[in-house]
């Protein structure tokens, strides 16, 4: 049994996910009460992503699919919208939905089609910038990887080059173990707005600079500047000879 269904993120259309989901399920030799479990998780899985994979307002699609083989289920749940942690994003569900660990396996999927990724997205110049304010701007902790995720989203949508930056926990693991080390501007609230990075390349002494980028509400205070001096004094202090600018 193969099975995917594809649709808008709109709440009216779980109805649809509810009854696909219910007569596949009804096809497989499960017990009653895990084939409620199955349902109710998936069913809190698909509201969630509905409501949280793509900024207000903005349309996207997701995509359910069931695999039967071998007696073995895969089930997928797949979006192409913001950035976030899967592993928080698991624990939440398992309060919401009992049985969820039957999953065999879920996974949001942020990385469009590589072909149709060749032009960044244009940078909105009617944007009603912020209040004027000030702004933190240090090292990125481990913590705010989700916000820099989420941050390049807003900005390049799913077509920036490299997919790393899309993953929360590549980030925070590239930053805590020097690869690539993250530079953030963050505002008065406590969300990161700009973010800069230098990126080691192997066995050098030498670091690329890139993933620099300033949210759209933010532009035009000098935060680009400011996280580049910031990086400039803090490989001043390291083992960097030189950094590679393209």
């Amino acid at each position: 049994m193969q099975l995917e269904l594809t649709f808008s993120n709109e709440l009216r259309h779980v109805a649809c996910v509810d009854a696909l989901i219910t007569s596949a399920l009804g096809q497989l030799p499960l017990d009653d009460p895990v084939r409620a479990n199955l349902l109710n998780g998936l069913i809190a899985v698909t509201e969630d992503t509905i409501r949280h994979a793509y900024p207000d307002g903005e349309s996207g699609l997701i995509t359910l699919s069931l695999r039967e083989k071998g007696g073995q289920l895969e089930i997928t749940v797949r979006d192409y919208g913001i950035p976030r942690d899967v592993d928080a994003m698991e624990l939440q569900l398992h309060g919401m939905a009992p049985g969820h660990q039957l999953l065999k396996w879920l996974e949001s999927d942020h990385i469009g089609n590589a072909a149709v990724a060749e032009t960044l997205r244009q940078v909105d110049h009617s944007v009603v910038l912020a209040p004027e304010q000030s702004y933190d701007v240090r090292r990125m902790r481990t913590e705010e990887a989700e916000q820099v995720s989420q941050l390049m989203y807003r900005v390049y949508g799913n077509t920036y080059f490299n997919e790393d930056i899309y993953y929360p926990d590549r980030i925070a693991a590239q930053h805590q173990h020097g690869v690539t080390v993250s530079y953030v501007a963050v505002d008065k609230a406590g969300e990161v707005v700009g973010h800069y990075a230098l990126e080691r390349i192997p066995d050098s002494p030498v670091a690329e600079v890139g993933q620099a980028v300033v949210d759209s509400y933010h532009r035009r205070r000098g935060l680009l500047g400011r996280m580049k001096q910031c990086a400039l004094q803090d490989a001043a202090h390291s083992d960097l000879v030189g950094m590679l600018m393209r």
